[in-house]
C-alpha cells in the first residue's frame, strides 16, 4: 500500500480528509480558499492575507494556533492558485506542503 495515495481500503487522501472533517469545516475552508482566490483576482497582495492581521491572530493554545494556521494557509493557497493562473508561474510550493501535515 502506498500511503501517499490513500489507504488499504482504497480510500483516496481526499476521501480520508473528508471523513475526518465535518461538513461545516469543509464549507468554511472552501469559503476561505475562494476569498484568497478573489483577493488575488482583484489585485490584493499575498501579504494582505486577513489571517495575518493582529485581530485575527490565534489565542495562545496549540490547537487554536493550528486552526489559525490552516485558515491562513488555505487563503494563501487560493491566492497562489489564482496567481499561477494569471501569471503562468508557480507560487510558493511550501503552502501545499504545510497543508498536507
Amino acid at each position: 500500500m502506498d500511503k501517499s495515495r490513500g489507504d488499504a481500503a482504497g480510500n483516496s487522501l481526499c476521501d480520508i480528509a473528508l471523513q475526518r472533517a465535518n461538513w461545516g469545516d469543509f464549507m468554511n475552508f472552501k469559503k476561505i480558499y475562494a476569498a484568497g482566490l478573489v483577493a488575488r483576482t482583484i489585485g490584493q497582495a499575498r501579504s494582505d492575507n486577513p489571517y495575518y492581521r493582529s485581530e485575527n491572530l490565534p489565542a495562545e493554545t496549540a490547537a487554536a494556533y493550528r486552526a489559525w494556521q490552516i485558515k491562513a494557509e488555505t487563503w494563501e493557497l487560493g491566492w497562489c492558485e489564482q496567481d499561477t493562473r494569471l501569471n503562468n508561474n508557480r507560487c510558493g510550493s511550501h503552502v501545499f506542503d504545510n497543508l498536507a501535515g
